[in-house]
């Protein structure tokens, strides 16, 4: 199989007999789905004997298996559209805690701008207050 894919020569490939590795002149024709490993009858009355594996006909076992690729595909397509919906409830939240966040610091930086300014003003009332006390004790000298 993997000289097939790496041939790329398609498809056709498929539709050719696959011999077996083992046994060359043999065809592969089962499945042994308790091994998970494709084999030919050879193989399955040397070393897949029926009452310890579960042996199919091949195309039974691709039919099965491209049935549960389908209902694998069709579970992930439902999976794949919820976690969009997720993923953009995600991102809306997070706009919204950035907008938070920027609005918090923009509260923050007024509010201290607010602090400074009366600070300042009352500073600047305790060093005149501070100036008259010293000129009025000069005077008095």
């Amino acid at each position: 199989f993997e000289d097939m894919m790496s041939t790329g020569e398609g498809i056709e490939h498929l539709r050719k007999p696959v011999f077996c590795t083992i046994h060359a002149v043999e065809s592969i024709k089962y499945f042994c789905s308790s091994c998970l490993v494709p084999a030919c009858g050879e193989c399955i009355q040397k070393s897949h004997s029926s009452p310890e594996h579960i042996v199919r006909q091949l195309t039974e076992a691709v039919g099965a298996k491209k049935e549960t690729l389908a209902e694998f595909t069709k579970e992930c397509g439902k999976k794949l559209v919820e976690c969009q919906k997720v993923n953009g409830s995600l991102n809306a939240a997070f706009e919204d805690l950035e907008m938070q966040k920027d609005n918090t610091k923009g509260s923050i930086e007024e509010t201290f701008q607010s602090y400074k300014a009366l600070l300042e003003d009352i500073r600047d009332n305790y060093l005149k207050e501070a100036d008259d006390l010293h000129g009025k004790r000069e005077l008095c000298l």
